[in-house]
């Protein structure tokens, strides 16, 4: 059993937190009463920055905060972190250049951060990052799972992404020892892009044809062990189709991690967002593959939300308790008492005061069952298992080009292979 943690953690730059009919409409709040403190001469511009940088900084330690107590307090140990939309610069959970620059919690956050979990290397550390934000993977070190091959993503559908394979190893995972295997992705999708029905049937299948570039010809069980997490800006109902598409007739059938389908109902629906034009969506989470069969590498167990510390993005920048009636879902927020914080359709948010926002996004949790070899599970009658042992050559990297004239319509520009326009790795 792998329980994988996957979360939008907010880019904190321009789109994020502080545009207008984008962002939160709590933080923007707080940010304007905070000009009003620091603003000098008049400067508004300057007190702006001052004031997003501090209440960034702030909402930062919020964040550390929560993923500390996850660490030391949680009931089930998460095996794999996935966070989307880390700001490139600004990283919240990486330590500071300065030490001058933390405080006790920060120090404890950062120490068990590092005891309890590796972070996989994804983007180079000699070459520019040309995205505003990353995505970053941390599996947990006792989890037994060993990491064999990471790289970067290219698809320019999908911002900075990242895949990693593992191996469950009992020892240094050498060739001969029988273990099992999982690759990781890591994504995060463009809006414009995924929303679009047809840019996101070619979009997806771009993505599918650079990871399957990863792998050999001869390697016919990597879409059995894949696991595809994100933030995909597209409902995850919408995912099944392409994806279904792209896998052919393997006999896979593509499974999406979603908290039921209860995002239209009034009272409290299941979400792990809150959309810009007001309505709730299921943006957030994973997709793997299954057969319908008990012989099935990766298997569904439950899908976990946690909703404390979410930040609602409202209608147009605005919660419904300023523009009553127009929204789709209603958000309110009240101030004072014991229950001051957000409410939706007249039911309380818990942790959602301005001051203890963490992210427009919720906290999802997957849990999959990974068939080990027959144990723990289900029988692996008619899989052939060496299929599942790890692969330690991969091909050479392959850098896509606007010119591959092996995809390319000259006369549709979405059929370019939209792969290497953003290159961070190869």
């Amino acid at each position: 059993m792998v329980k994988i943690l996957s979360w939008n953690t907010l880019e904190s730059g321009e789109g994020g937190a502080w545009s207008n009919g984008w962002g939160c409409p709590l933080e923007i709040q707080r940010r304007e009463e905070l000009i009003q403190t620091i603003i000098v001469d008049g400067d508004y511009n300057d007190a702006k920055t001052k004031a997003e940088h501090m209440l960034t900084q702030e909402r930062y330690k919020r964040l550390r905060k929560t993923m500390l107590d996850e660490m030391l307090y949680s009931n089930e140990a998460i095996d794999f972190l996935m966070f989307q939309e880390c700001t490139v610069g600004d990283f919240w959970d990486e330590s500071p250049l300065d030490p001058s620059n933390q405080d006790s919690l920060d120090r404890e956050f950062f120490a068990t951060l590092d005891s309890l979990y590796e972070k996989i290397s994804c983007q180079a550390t000699d070459e520019a990052i040309t995205e505003d934000t990353v995505q970053h993977v941390y599996v947990r070190r006792k989890s037994g799972w060993k990491t064999t091959f990471s790289t970067a993503l290219q698809s320019n559908a999908f911002v900075g992404g990242c895949l990693a394979e593992f191996s469950l190893c009992k020892g240094s995972c050498t060739e001969n020892e029988d273990h099992s295997s999982l690759i990781l992705v890591n994504v995060h999708g463009k809006a414009r892009t995924m929303r679009d029905p047809d840019l996101r049937r070619t979009s997806i299948a771009n993505l599918w044809n650079e990871i399957g570039s990863r792998f050999d010809d001869d390697d016919a069980s990597w879409n059995r062990k894949i696991v595809l997490c994100g933030d995909w800006n597209t409902q995850l109902s919408d995912l099944i189709e392409p994806f279904s598409l792209v896998n052919g007739d393997s006999g896979l059938e593509p499974v999406v991690g979603m908290l039921n389908n209860a995002t239209a109902t009034t009272d409290y629906p299941f979400f792990s967002t809150n959309h810009e034009d007001g309505f709730l969506a299921q943006y957030d989470g994973c997709l793997w593959f299954e057969t319908p069969s008990k012989s099935s590498y990766l298997k569904k167990q439950d899908i976990l939300w946690n909703i404390t510390g979410f930040m609602p993005k409202g209608t147009d920048g605005k919660l419904s308790g300023d523009h009553p009636g127009k929204a789709a879902n209603n958000f309110t927020y009240h101030k004072g008492g014991s229950r001051e914080g957000v409410y939706l359709n007249g039911i309380f948010l818990p942790g959602s005061k301005a001051s203890m926002g963490l992210s427009d996004h919720l906290r999802i949790y997957t849990n999959i069952k990974v068939n080990h070899h027959g144990k723990d599970g289900d029988s692996t009658d008619g899989v052939d298992m060496k299929l599942f042992s790890p692969l330690f050559q991969r091909r050479p990297y392959r850098q896509y080009t606007e010119g591959d004239a092996s995809s390319r319509n000259e006369d549709d520009p979405t059929s370019d292979h939209g792969l290497g326009l953003r290159h961070l790795r190869g």
